[in-house]
């Protein structure tokens, strides 16, 4: 039985968006699941770009490096096999990954391969803290991506490495000529890379690998072939061969084995090439045999050969003995070139079909066995009948799925070839103990993968999130996930068991998916898309008529939800008015009726965060990729539940509001008029993260036409409906660069008279006192914010409110104010209420410690577990420095959190002198602003360490060594800030720099919590605030600006006359 995980449902987008073969990527990583990684290992994580080369060959014949390339994999793919890797806790992992993610259709982003590797990053820092992580940039390539792509995917991960420590190695310049066609040899495809390439890289990384590159930077000889073959082919021929060697040269089943690892041999070298079945042909594998022997100066003979080709040539054969009589070129190739070598030549492997085992490839292995049986320096090796299942005459489903062979058939193909390795001393792993791994590794895959999930659940109310409390309950439970993960001694059953709780959880989560809001009179209108399968928008243009995707939304993608008795849906197009139709028959297109259908729609949450399925009993709408992008009614088996399926999953976004003219409703309050924006030289569209003009005019029916103008604070900012995004000039771009549609870089907009009664307004942004001024082009036809200010056909603006469409102006004042640093919700719950807080800019010299009282001090002193939020500037990370302490005047006992080496520490004193010291963390810098959490939990004896909203993983405190183990578990009455003062009176070990901010709370915090209090807390703190908390004060509440605030959240507010803290 297979214990081989690859997706969850919740990785169906990987399996939707990636361009190579599936099934091999399974197998390949069916091959990984046999072997082991240990805290010794050096491993390098990819894609094709690592899988093509031989890392630990080319790194001095290290063998304790290993490769983890497979061709065509995604970020998430990786992520949801990250165990295979991180349960040895390595010694270091060089990743690159994303390439592939990048050059998919759907929604492979920048962002979106961010989000991914910060989880591989959370879930390796969490569970192998000890490991070092290099995170190499993406490479140029010119394949279906573009350059701005790549260097904003890379730009995130530069930033995100040092917040887990781990060390980013840019790659771009050194290897930017793949980008061209005269690349020096780098690349034969603008993807991968040659020897050449690999040297340039190796080179670069070797200080951190720790060994030398081996490679030579010679143009080396790739047997006439271009492409995948001829780069591999490069590589092959700059591997240095020892008289002591045995090659393993072949095809795609080689390739795909890491032969040195199964056989625990540093002798053992792979020569295969090729991906996917049937793979390389013969004629391929005789040109290589040259390559391989006589490509680097100074090879020799290698001890054995063992030879494996031929599956495509037989597959396509009706004459196997001819095949095999070409086959044996490859053989006498090698006798040609290295006479001494022992060849040994495997038998093809059993098939998934019974009639070509039978009529092709037991003729062939005859053949060759014959042939290696009349000749002396040739041994026939019987890797087909142990591997056949005798009763079906077809592959053992033990070891292949379909024809590819899997963890379990390397096993057994090794087990076999050890026979013939006894003076090399190899080992192979018993298939029980790589049954044991594999199973490991599934139920490591299989909990790791709810942790990580859970990440990508947002709370809320709109379309596409989740219930908090659900996510809240899910993530309550993570600590106990990683205690877990990171016990020595836990089992595969607690292992899966706790996989199997957190699932169920994931699914509360999952089906407490918000549902869209009914129309009535007033009607809300939203578009379906097929975010997974091509992103299109399910639309209708006429009753009757058959549903279909389209690239773009217009009227006839907007749909309204009306709830029938039954409590189901009634699915109504908003350019016509007709149904969606659920009468259907199986594996036809859906359409639409005039009236009313019998049956109602059901919305339910697919296995994608964020996403829907649409069903009815056993209908189901699917995105096809058939000709004219037809919506058809299909589900795996029929069922009407297929939650799995990229068609089937479609993602749901409110667009517009219609209210009748005549209508006595009072409207929504938080929606607001939208608005074209038009110039004389066309109207502004949102083009992605961009913006573009339709010299034809706007097309009010199409989101992308609609901008929202927000007021807030006395400012005004332009909103675009269908990105959710704002209007933008990206700080340091140059003047002639487009606008941009972010969250990330929001400007105001400054309104003004234009002088022209047709286009009155005339806008601008200002940014570090220079005034830029938003100009719609003729050529190249975008909307650019530069120094042009002619108030001229580009410069003036005419805003035309389209008529009964409205959107929610609260979503975009949210998304404004997140990014200003306020606030948005006082009930929050991401971020549960502080129980107390002070905020200072006080700076301590050393000489004094400053003692705290009020609320603050009194939670601490009776909290026994909880979290404590510290944000400092310090003068100088040397020596032992206090931050917060618990103590008395009257002995020396005291608890401190502190810095020790400029790294967060517990130092728990008793008060007999016994020190307990944990040390964890990144270690900060002098005079910058940091923030370090600590979490403590008394049950488990367990803290948690963050340092500027990362997590450096968790100790556990021997029981029972010292007096106290948090603020509130020994008999303190003081609190002091920057030091702490005992009974000598003198200041123990001293801070020197600014406190600015603490936030106490008396629950356990999640990662994600505190990586949100971070980015609140460091920007722009107050100086003198009072230490006073306000929970509800009576008098009269202003902001900081003056403004009068009804319901303040937590923040900085005026009350009579004083400032406080809530």
């Amino acid at each position: 039985m297979k214990k081989f995980i690859l997706f969850t449902a919740a990785l169906m987008l990987s399996i939707s968006m990636v361009h190579a073969d599936l099934p091999f990527r399974n197998h390949r990583f069916s091959s990984f699941s046999v072997l082991e990684v240990d805290t010794n290992s050096i491993v390098f994580l990819g894609n094709s770009i690592t899988n093509m080369n031989e890392w630990w060959e080319m790194f001095d014949s290290n063998p304790n490096i290993v490769n983890r390339g497979n061709s065509g994999a995604v970020s998430s793919e990786w992520l949801a096999n990250l165990e295979m890797v991180i349960t040895g806790k390595p010694k270091k992992i060089f990743l690159m990954i994303g390439t592939n993610d990048l050059g998919a259709v759907g929604l492979s982003t920048p962002q979106q391969v961010a989000s991914t590797i910060r989880k591989i990053f959370t879930r390796i820092k969490n569970e192998s803290p000890k490991t070092e992580v290099y995170c190499q940039s993406i490479l140029p390539s010119n394949y279906r991506r573009t350059e701005s792509v790549l260097l904003a995917a890379n730009d995130s991960l530069k930033k995100m490495c040092p917040e887990f420590g781990y060390t980013y190695i840019d790659l771009w310049d050194s290897l930017y000529g793949i980008m061209n066609g005269t690349n020096g040899g780098l690349s034969y495809d603008g993807l991968h890379l040659t020897a050449k390439g690999y040297y340039i890289w190796g080179q670069k990384i070797k200080q951190y690998v720790g060994n030398n590159c081996v490679f030579t930077n010679a143009d080396l000889n790739n047997a006439g072939y271009g492409g995948s073959h001829g780069m591999r082919y490069t590589v092959l021929a700059d591997l240095p061969v020892k008289s002591s060697d045995v090659l393993i040269i072949g095809d795609e089943m080689v390739h795909g084995g890491e032969w040195h690892e199964l056989l625990h041999s540093d002798k053992i070298k792979s020569r295969g090439t090729g991906w996917g079945y049937p793979g390389s042909s013969i004629e391929h594998v005789i040109n290589l045999t040259p390559v391989v022997l006589q490509g680097r100066t100074g090879n020799q003979a290698p001890a054995k050969m063992f030879v494996y080709a031929g599956v495509s040539d037989v597959n396509n054969t009706s004459d196997p003995a001819t095949t095999a009589t070409n086959y044996w070129k490859i053989v006498d190739k090698i006798h040609a070139l290295c006479p001494t070598t022992k060849i040994y030549v495997m038998a093809l492997q059993p098939t998934a079909t019974a009639a070509t085992n039978t009529g092709k490839v037991v003729p062939f292995n005859a053949a060759i066995k014959a042939k290696a049986e009349a000749t002396d320096y040739v041994t026939y090796v019987d890797t087909y009948t142990p591997l056949v299942n005798s009763s079906t005459n077809v592959g053992n489903s033990k070891y292949f799925s379909g024809n590819y062979l899997y963890g379990l058939g390397y096993i057994k193909t090794a087990q076999i070839l050890a026979q013939y390795l006894e003076e090399e001393g190899v080992s192979v792993l018993s298939e029980n103990e790589a049954q044991t791994l594999m199973n490991r590794y599934s139920a490591r895959n299989t909990l790791g993968g709810a942790v990580s999930a859970v990440n990508d659940y947002k709370a809320g109310t709109e379309m596409g999130q989740y219930s908090a409390e659900a996510i809240e309950n899910f993530s309550a439970t993570i600590d106990e996930c990683y205690e877990l993960l990171t016990s020595e001694t836990a089992t595969n059953e607690q292992l899966s068991a706790k996989a199997t709780s957190m699932n169920t959880a994931l699914n509360s989560i999952r089906e407490s998916i918000a549902m869209p809001k009914e129309s009535g009179d007033t009607c809300y209108w939203y578009t379906f898309n097929s975010s997974l399968r091509n992103s299109l928008y399910l639309s209708s243009t006429a009753t009757a008529g058959g549903v279909q995707g389209n690239a773009s939304s217009t009227r006839a993608s907007h749909w309204k939800f009306i709830k029938r008795a039954d409590g189901r849906y009634d699915i109504v197009n908003r350019s016509h008015g007709g149904y969606i139709a659920p009468t259907a028959v199986y594996n036809n297109q859906i359409k639409t009726v005039s009236t009313q259908p019998q049956k109602g729609w059901k919305l339910s949450y697919s296995n994608t965060a964020g996403m829907y399925i649409i069903s009815s009993d056993a209908v189901q709408l699917n995105q096809t990729n058939l000709l004219g992008t037809p919506i058809y009614n299909w589900s795996a088996g029929g069922t009407g539940t297929d939650r799995d399926d990229a068609g089937c999953q479609f993602t749901i976004k409110y667009v517009a509001m219609t209210v009748p003219a005549d209508t006595t409703t009072t409207p929504d309050t938080t929606m607001a008029p939208v608005y074209t924006y038009n110039t004389q030289r066309g109207a502004l569209y949102a083009n992605g993260a961009s913006t573009a003009v339709n010299k034809s005019g706007a097309n009010e029916d199409d989101p992308t036409y609609h901008w929202g103008i927000v007021e807030y604070k006395d400012k005004k900012y332009i909103f675009s409906v269908s990105e959710k995004a704002f209007l933008s000039k990206k700080v340091g771009m140059n003047s002639g660069a487009n606008s941009i549609l972010t969250i990330d870089a929001i400007d105001a907009i400054n309104f003004a008279e234009s002088g022209n009664a047709d286009y009155p307004d005339f806008l601008s942004v200002t940014q570090s006192g220079a005034t830029y001024y938003l100009n719609m082009t003729s050529d190249p036809g975008d909307l650019r914010i530069d120094s042009w200010s002619t108030k001229d056909v580009g410069n003036r603006v005419k805003f035309g409110e389209v008529e009964g469409v409205l959107y929610n102006e609260a979503e975009a004042i949210a998304i404004l104010k997140e990014f200003l640093g306020e606030t948005t919700d006082p009930e929050d719950p991401k971020v549960p209420p502080y129980t107390a807080a002070a905020e200072y800019a006080y700076t301590l010299d050393g000489t004094s410690p400053i003692e705290l009282t009020g609320p603050l001090a009194e939670t601490l002193l009776d909290m026994e577990s909880g979290t404590v939020f510290i944000s400092f500037t310090p003068a100088t990370t040397t020596n032992r420095q206090i931050l917060l302490a618990a103590c008395n005047y009257t002995n020396s006992a005291f608890f401190g959190a502190m810095m020790n080496g400029g790294k967060l520490a517990v130092n728990e004193t008793s008060t007999d002198g016994a020190e307990g010291w944990y040390t964890r963390g990144t270690a900060v810098t002098a005079n910058q602003q940091h923030a370090v959490a600590l979490t403590f939990n008394k049950s488990t004896g367990i803290y948690t360490y963050y340092t500027n909203g990362a997590s450096n993983g968790t100790i556990t405190l021997p029981s029972g060594n010292y007096q106290a183990n948090f603020f509130g578990t020994g008999n303190f009455s003081q609190i002091f800030l920057g030091g702490a003062k005992l009974s000598n009176n003198a200041n123990m070990n001293p801070f020197t720099g600014k406190i600015n901010d603490i936030q106490v709370w008396t629950e356990i915090l999640d990662a994600e919590t505190v990586a949100m209090i971070q980015a609140r807390n460091l920007d722009d703190l107050p100086t003198a605030i009072s230490t006073t908390v306000v929970n509800n004060p009576s008098e009269t509440i202003y902001d900081l600006t003056g403004r009068q605030i009804r319901k303040p959240a937590r923040g900085i507010y005026i009350a009579g006359g004083k400032k406080f803290i809530r």
